[in-house]
C-alpha cells in the first residue's frame, strides 16, 4: 500500500444547503520538505486536508498535523503549492467555501506556519502561472460566490 488514505466526503444535505460544494476539492503537488520527492496535498470538503510526504518508492506518510495544514472546519476547495515569499521553497495556499485563501508559509522543512494576516481577499481561489517571458510567479485569483444561484437564476461570476 502507498500510504494514502484520504476521502473527501460531502453529505447529501450539505451538498443541496449549497450546489457549489459538488464542484469537488483540489489537490497539490510538490516538494514541500526539500529532499527531491513529489508530496501531495489533497482538500477536504467535510473532515481536514491532509499532506501526504513522499517517502520514495510509492509509499507516503500522512504529515499534517505536524505541518500544521489540516485546515479542519472549512470546506476546502483548492490548493496550490508555490513559493509565495520567495525564500526558495514552497509555501501552500488553500482556498475554502465562505472562507477565503489561507497562506501557509514553509519553513523549508515542510512545516508551516499560517500568515494570517496576509491580505487575501474572501472567497479567492488561487492559479499560480509564469508569464513565458519571465522568471517570476504571477498568481491569478477567481471570486466565486459564496452560496450557489438558484437553479432559474444566471450565475455571475467575477475574474
Amino acid at each position: 500500500m502507498t500510504g494514502i488514505d484520504f476521502t473527501n466526503h460531502l453529505s447529501d444535505t450539505n451538498a443541496a444547503l449549497n450546489q457549489i460544494r459538488l464542484n469537488g476539492s483540489g489537490v497539490a503537488a510538490g516538494d514541500v520538505d526539500g529532499d527531491g520527492l513529489v508530496d501531495l496535498y489533497f482538500c477536504g470538503l467535510e473532515g481536514r486536508n491532509a499532506l501526504y510526504r513522499n517517502l520514495g518508492q510509492l509509499k507516503f506518510e500522512d504529515v499534517t498535523e505536524r505541518a500544521g495544514v489540516a485546515c479542519s472546519n472549512q470546506y476546502s476547495t483548492g490548493a496550490v503549492l508555490a513559493d509565495v515569499d520567495g525564500d526558495g521553497d514552497l509555501d501552500l495556499l488553500v482556498n475554502a467555501i465562505g472562507g477565503g485563501t489561507r497562506l501557509f508559509l514553509n519553513d523549508g522543512k515542510g512545516r508551516f506556519t499560517e500568515a494570517a494576516e496576509a491580505g487575501w481577499c474572501e472567497n479567492m481561489a488561487p492559479c499560480p502561472w509564469r508569464w513565458r517571458t519571465s522568471t517570476a510567479m504571477a498568481l491569478w485569483t477567481c471570486m466565486w460566490p459564496i452560496i450557489a444561484p438558484q437553479p432559474s437564476a444566471a450565475p455571475v461570476w467575477t475574474c
